[in-house]
């Protein structure tokens, strides 16, 4: 009951009113203290020395932030945004009196918390929740929308633009979540250009060079993408450990587009259906 009480205080700033899940959230870290004890064992060893600026955030800020973060599923640049566009973003991550912090500073410490240890703040979070009948989870919600669509046919000049354009997304996010760390070089616009061309081009000769071009686009679109996998350190954000992940599930699916399509386009070869990707 106390914390119900003090959750209807909470509600009654404006700001806190419009956003109930963060409302909740912050009443039920308030409330609960020993919660920022879970991560406390991730920085261990690790503060901030006494010389130089005294400007690392608490623990209590950081898994606020790291909470806020994944909450709106934003980048780091995102979340450094945030506490100047939001009222809540600084009311919850308590950054009164002090300045916002940098997307660097975030990477830094956010990083250094385990998926393991967030899995276990969440799971202490929602047992408050059930305690103090805020939530039975007997309801889940969840989005269901669908739409009947046809999936296109996987012509080797589709298959080689969506490569690409897969790499490019999947890169340029990696490069935001690591602070820039790695440096990704785009093709997407020049590979759209070249993916149009082959669709509307009818001569062989024509055709053959635009493929030569597209599969030049495609194997320099590989190579970046195992630089980038390889660079990435085993300290780096749960994000871009994800994000690596799917880069190199990728990689032999592109490995295969390149072969199938250099065989059958610029060799003339008929590729057997166990040697396609479909």
């Amino acid at each position: 009951m106390k914390l119900l009480n003090e959750l209807a205080l909470t509600l009654e700033n404006p700001h806190w009113a419009v956003n109930t899940e963060f409302a909740v959230l912050d009443t039920i870290l308030t409330m609960h203290p020993q919660i920022y004890k879970i991560v406390a064992s991730d920085f261990s060893g690790k503060e901030s020395k006494r010389l130089g600026r005294q400007d690392a955030p608490t623990i209590e800020q950081i898994l606020r932030g790291a909470l806020y973060k994944e909450m709106k599923s934003l980048t780091y640049r995102e979340l450094e945004y945030a506490q100047h566009d939001s009222r809540i973003c600084a009311l919850f991550i308590k950054l009164e009196g002090r300045a916002p912090l940098s997307f660097s500073v975030w990477q830094k410490y956010i990083s250094m918390i385990r998926a393991e240890t967030l899995d276990q703040v969440m799971i202490a979070i929602n047992k408050v929740a059930q305690q103090e009948g805020l939530e039975d989870f007997s309801k889940v919600r969840q989005d269901a929308t669908a739409i009947e669509t046809n999936v296109h046919y996987p012509t080797n000049n589709s298959l080689m633009w969506d490569c690409i354009k897969t790499f490019d997304r999947l890169l340029m996010k990696l490069r935001e979540e690591t602070g820039g760390a790695i440096t990704v070089r785009r093709y997407k616009k020049q590979a759209k250009k070249h993916y149009g061309k082959i669709n509307n081009t009818k001569s062989e000769e024509g055709r053959k060079e635009l493929f030569e071009k597209q599969l030049k686009l495609l194997r320099t679109s590989i190579n970046q993408a195992e630089r980038a996998v390889a660079t990435l350190t085993l300290h780096c954000a749960e994000a871009a450990r994800v994000l690596a992940g799917e880069i190199s599930a990728l990689l032999p699916k592109a490995q295969k587009v390149y072969a199938m399509t250099h065989r059958h386009e610029i060799l003339g070869e008929k590729v057997a259906n166990e040697d396609k990707l479909f």
